[in-house]
């Protein structure tokens, strides 16, 4: 600008704001009003993984609501915050062991097979977790199986909706990711349905 003009600053008008929905412990969903400092929805991603294939998902599953706007955090079920206030979102996930959530037995088993499988995982996440932390957050939970909608295959996600439930804490049931029979390896187009499913949920 030259010498002796003044520049002048406008106002830009205020912005509306902005509304998503999100599930109290009642179970309803609730409008929540977001300020423009506010309107980032948080999520967190809790996940248990044997062979790296529900970890693969979970990232996946990240990337797709990052994409769409959120702020996306994984965390591997052992180090996961038991007390996860402020995420909108809470997105659990575990590979199917025994038509349920792993156990300390299964997960030796999955040792022997050559995983990397820690400690602990959903089942204790889901047992030290601070039910008041997801008051109003919406809580869906996922799997990995080898076959879909199987009632032999079973499905830990609908094993952990029913754990949370006991909690206190209501939850959904999202999809199952299909892994290839004997190859530990997720089927082709899978982790596109992941993040397909994750662009639904914002």
């Amino acid at each position: 600008r030259g010498l002796g003009m003044t520049a002048r600053t406008e106002k830009r008008p205020r912005r509306a704001k902005s509304a998503f929905t999100i599930r109290g412990r009642d179970g309803h969903d609730r409008r929540a009003r977001l300020t423009d400092k506010e309107n980032t929805m948080r999520a967190l991603i809790v996940v248990e993984s044997a062979f790296g294939n529900t970890a693969s998902i979970a990232e996946a599953i990240a990337s797709a609501l990052t994409e769409k706007g959120a702020e996306a955090n994984v965390a591997p079920a052992d180090r996961a915050p038991s007390d996860p206030r402020g995420y909108g979102l809470v997105l659990v996930g575990a590979p199917t062991h025994n038509r349920g959530l792993p156990t300390p037995s299964t997960r030796r088993t999955a040792r022997k097979k050559g995983a990397a499988v820690p400690d602990a995982g959903v089942l204790e996440w889901i047992a030290g977790l601070n039910p008041e932390a997801l008051a109003t957050s919406r809580v869906l939970a996922f799997d990995t199986v080898i076959k879909r909608h199987s009632v032999m295959a079973g499905s830990a996600a609908k094993s952990a909706v029913r754990k949370l439930g006991r909690r206190g804490v209501p939850a959904e049931c999202g999809e199952s990711f299909l892994i290839a029979s004997g190859a530990q390896a997720l089927k082709p187009g899978e982790m596109e349905r992941a993040a397909e499913w994750a662009a639904t949920l914002i």
